[in-house]
């Protein structure tokens, strides 16, 4: 009964991404949305698709290509630390020989999500930008001081006009 079908996953703080397809009951997934918040966990509800995947693949395939371009493991996890993203900081690294700015790092690791977050509410997978924020600020380190990826490239693009 593909009505009665949902995909959940349950993140390792307080965050339940739950999915649902096309066809889904919406009593389905606003049950599954109310024994979530029961639950004490923080619940985002998305269509056939989970934005830590997507945004973390985004993410990874940035770093990936910082490191094919030789920029030091030790200066992308020092960049991003800074920035304010949960990092193992146990392999930064204070040298010279910086080989790109620490600030062209972060915005080469940080832009795919946003074009991935801005795919993801195109294709209305996510129902609102700030659900992509919630999903990584409670899942994924991201600083709640920065308000999230996408309130920070909204803030980023009026700062810049």
């Amino acid at each position: 009964k593909p009505e009665l079908v949902i995909g959940l996953r349950w993140g390792a703080t307080r965050l339940v991404e739950i999915a649902r397809t096309t066809a889904t009951l919406p009593m389905v997934a606003a049950t599954a949305m109310k024994r979530a918040r029961s639950a004490g966990r923080v619940a985002v509800l998305t269509t056939d698709d989970f934005i830590s995947d997507r945004l973390l693949a985004a993410h990874a395939n940035a770093i990936n290509a910082l490191l094919r371009n030789c920029i030091a493991q030790w200066q992308i996890d020092r960049a991003l630390y800074d920035f304010g993203l949960a990092n193992d900081a146990s392999n930064i690294q204070d040298l010279a020989s910086d080989t790109v700015s620490d600030e062209e790092i972060v915005r080469q690791c940080i832009l795919p999500m946003i074009d991935e977050g801005a795919k993801l509410l195109e294709e209305k997978k996510v129902l609102r930008a700030s659900d992509i924020d919630v999903v990584w600020t409670t899942e994924h380190g991201w600083p709640a001081y920065r308000g999230g990826p996408m309130y920070y490239a909204n803030r980023f693009n009026s700062s810049s006009k």
